[in-house]
């Protein structure tokens, strides 16, 4: 799996599949708010098969050496939710709880395919990832 850095501040994760290749954006509508403003967030299905993915995206934060996951109170409803391709999530809103400090975020979301049965290789995940910054104002 590769990272390639897009517009907005998405990333596509790719891996090779026996049908092509499968690629996921995570898109942003902005790469840097102030704390107390909001950022969208949705997950782009852009492979030539459906996949599956939840509501969860994993955070974290830059702390100067290496990223370090923000663990929140609170559970994420196990909906498993069905992209065709070239199909995205609805819009997610971060943050997820209280007001972010100001610093470097990434957030990650997965998504699972089912590749060829007689080939083993079933339920694939793949992780999108964006990052963005969180400034005084």
């Amino acid at each position: 799996m590769t990272g390639s850095p897009l517009p907005h501040g998405g990333a596509v994760s790719r891996l090779n599949t026996p049908d092509g290749q499968t690629v996921i954006e995570l898109v942003l509508d902005k790469r840097s708010i102030t704390a107390g403003e909001q950022l969208a967030v949705r997950l782009v299905n852009r492979s030539d098969v459906p996949l599956m993915t939840g509501l969860p995206i994993r955070e974290m934060r830059w702390n100067g050496q290496r990223w370090v996951r923000i663990e929140r109170l609170g559970v994420w409803p196990a909906i498993g939710i069905l992209l065709k391709p070239g199909q995205s999530t609805e819009a997610q809103t971060w943050p997820f709880g209280g007001l972010p400090e100001p610093g470097r975020y990434r957030l990650t979301k997965p998504a699972t395919y089912e590749g060829h049965p007689e080939r083993r290789d079933v339920d694939r995940e793949l992780v999108a990832t964006a990052t963005f910054e969180v400034t005084d104002g």
